[in-house]
């Protein structure tokens, strides 16, 4: 069965496990995302390494974004939680402050943010294998800039 998209990415972890499941009882197609599993490599780059997938996905949304493949929809919790998001580099490897960290600075999980982050990975599949089957911060910035498309940060 086809739920009429060819591409559908859902959070494996959580709540997301019982979807995923029943999704595929019913043969439908989707793609489970584990934000905590080991990176991708779907970035190739010879000056930093990805802590984990999630911070893989988000560092390949801020690229695209940077690159205008994609624009941003004027939302404002969207925009929220993208400017809002943080990141900290250390022995060279980019870490994103965890969804607990982010959850009790803005007041609120950032659900929209990590909606956008996985379409934009299944936006770059079928090249992608998925998985299926976390950090404190010692300095931190915003990893989406306050413009959105600016580029100076």
């Amino acid at each position: 069965k086809k739920l009429g998209y060819e591409r559908v990415g859902v959070d494996v972890v959580g709540l997301g496990a019982g979807t995923v499941d029943h999704c595929y009882s019913q043969n439908f197609k989707v793609f489970p995302y584990n934000a905590g599993s080991a990176p991708q490599n779907l970035i190739r780059s010879a000056h930093y390494a990805f802590d984990n997938f999630r911070a893989e996905s988000y560092w390949m949304l801020k690229e695209d974004i940077d690159d205008q493949q994609i624009t941003i929809a004027n939302v404002p919790d969207l925009v929220q939680e993208l400017t809002n998001l943080r990141y900290f580099v250390k022995d060279r490897v980019i870490h994103i402050e965890s969804k607990d960290e982010m959850k009790k600075r803005l007041g609120k999980s950032p659900d929209r943010a990590d909606a956008l982050c996985i379409a934009n990975v299944m936006r770059h599949r079928p090249t992608l294998r998925l998985p299926v089957s976390t950090v404190s911060p010692t300095r931190v910035a915003p990893i989406v800039p306050r413009g959105i498309l600016t580029k100076d940060f």
